[in-house]
């Protein structure tokens, strides 16, 4: 080596030894793992490379002579398949008007190690266009959980899956703009602890098909999309929703309400609050002006009286294979007509074939 070329500073091996495989990860302490990697951060960056995780990854086991889990040994590589595909060309992901997402990470049926995850925690910082995480019918332990929930919330999140999997982590991360839960068995009480209102300004797909949500549930859902909020797709199917009642809460919070008086009133004063903010924030010449009162658009209807139009950027209501009849058909056309921008899939459902066919000749937003 010529004397003028930097030497690249040695990290030292961890004085206690790793399992012998993979397999016995999962009964190891990873404190020991947290503290060194905390001691060693600097150095091991060094000699990371940044071109993606797995390749990151692999050269940090190699540093700690570890077992690398299965599916790490060579790179993931992106297929381009559409999350579905029930408008024809239009997919899901064709309404997010996400950035470019360039790198991932797939986890499925599979388990996965604390060791692992902890690395994978350490490494992710580096990877600033890793933004989509996937978990798909994963066995987790209450420590593998925390970990996954820290990976969550420390990092920028575009979308992330987390699919019939026996524990579903707290996720607190405000760039998420996709949220996949399906078959979580997901109780009520986790539902509301993530669906708070007012949180994940920038989501707009939620995906919840293949959980049991009761009136309950629905009335959560409800409750977070009352308030400000970028949702373009709600996926319902498989829930067990047994009638189009059951979601009325949900369905109020979707397209136009007709105002009264007091609620007209009520709306003037705040617009008139928010025009007076703007005004004395313009000649105050802020370079950047902000207004703390949102409001919904405001329409004048035919016959003189007003409606407010609540989440007008909603797209898809996809309620597939749930039990609704013929019983349910003229508050489905009665939601259908006052939201014609809105596509409402109903495959799978129990209703005739000549409802079916009557519906699908009136409405174009109606997919059997």
């Amino acid at each position: 080596m010529r004397g003028n070329q930097k030497q690249q500073q040695q990290v030292p091996i961890p004085t206690y030894p790793f399992p012998y495989s993979f397999w016995s990860y999962n009964n190891f302490e990873t404190k020991e793992l947290e503290t060194y990697l905390s001691s060693q951060s600097q150095t091991l960056q060094t000699q990371i490379p940044k071109t993606c995780i797995q390749d990151g990854y692999q050269q940090l086991c190699k540093i700690l002579n570890q077992y690398p889990h299965p599916l790490l040994h060579a790179k993931q590589t992106k297929q381009q398949q559409p999350i579905t595909n029930l408008l024809g060309e239009q997919s899901i992901d064709s309404i997010k008007n996400t950035s470019e997402i360039t790198q991932f990470l797939v986890f499925q049926n599979t388990q996965i190690d604390a060791i692992t995850l902890t690395l994978l925690q350490f490494l992710w910082p580096l990877y600033q266009n890793l933004n989509v995480f996937k978990l798909y019918n994963i066995k987790f332990s209450e420590t593998e959980m925390e970990i996954l929930q820290k990976i969550i919330e420390n990092n920028k999140l575009i979308k992330l899956f987390i699919e019939y999997t026996n524990i579903i982590p707290q996720i607190n991360c405000p760039t998420l703009t996709q949220i996949y839960l399906r078959g979580n068995q997901i109780t009520q009480s986790k539902l509301n602890q993530i669906f708070q209102p007012g949180s994940f300004q920038a989501l707009q797909v939620i995906e919840l098909s293949d959980n049991p949500l009761g009136k309950e549930s629905i009335q959560i859902l409800a409750n977070f999309m009352s308030k400000k909020n970028s949702i373009q797709y709600i996926g319902l199917s498989r829930c067990e929703i047994a009638a189009w009642e059951d979601l009325k809460p949900l369905i109020e919070t979707i397209g136009p309400e007709k105002l009264n008086e007091a609620k007209l009133q009520a709306y003037r004063e705040l617009e008139e609050k928010r025009d007076k903010q703007i005004k004395d924030q313009l000649k105050a010449k802020k370079k950047e002006v902000v207004t703390e009162i949102e409001l919904e658009p405001l329409i004048q209807n035919t016959d003189g009286s007003y409606s407010i139009i609540h989440n007008q950027q909603l797209q898809i209501l996809f309620l597939a294979v749930n039990p609704f009849k013929d019983s349910d058909k003229d508050q489905i056309e009665r939601f259908i007509q006052a939201n014609p921008n809105v596509y409402v899939v109903l495959q799978g459902c129990s209703f005739e074939t000549k409802t079916k066919e009557r519906l699908k000749k009136r409405y174009n937003n109606i997919i059997f």
